[in-house]
């Protein structure tokens, strides 16, 4: 039987509550019917071993950051998602947090035809948190591309609706 390969992006496994909802997600996900790749677009972070355990979890890749984050950077490292991409072959993309969502919204910005799912799990509101120029970036390289975006509360998912009528947010 064929399962479905998920790769997830997520910034580091620290301490956070994404980072524990991710953790949640991957326990129950059915080992029969799915595989999941994970790449950690920062650091690996204190539950690094603990995601690297879970029987779904085929393969963690870290993505370290040598300093303060660049452009150069974060398009390195989209390009190392592409990478990632077409060796796992990869039906669904997932990202979690704004920079792992930057990123794979680069990939599918400079990769359009690569033949997958993106799906963005935002956890905070981004117009109460971020400027101008980054709700920009965010409108143009991550909302353009994804698929659906899913959310951790009903207002968030009601002000996104609202602010993209157009996409699926749940």
């Amino acid at each position: 039987m064929n399962h479905t390969r998920i790769l997830y992006v997520i910034d580091s496994m620290g301490n956070g509550g994404a980072e524990t909802q991710l953790l949640r997600f991957l326990a129950r996900l059915p080992t029969d019917r799915f595989e999941a790749f994970v790449v950690l677009s920062r650091e690996a972070g204190d539950r690094h071993d603990q995601l690297a355990k879970l029987p779904i979890v085929q393969e963690v890749t870290v993505l370290h950051d040598k300093g303060r984050s660049s452009i150069p950077s974060l398009i390195g490292k989209a390009f190392k998602v592409a990478g990632i991409i077409k060796a796992v072959q990869p039906q669904v993309l997932h990202s979690w947090l704004w920079y792992s969502s930057f990123v794979c919204g680069l990939v599918q910005q400079f990769c359009p035809s690569l033949p997958l799912s993106f799906i963005v799990s935002q956890r905070g509101d981004y117009h109460a948190r971020y400027g101008r120029l980054r709700l920009w970036l965010t409108e143009k390289v991550v909302y353009h591309h994804a698929d659906v975006v899913l959310t951790n509360s009903d207002r968030l998912r009601d002000d996104l609706r609202h602010r993209y009528p157009d996409k699926h947010i749940s």
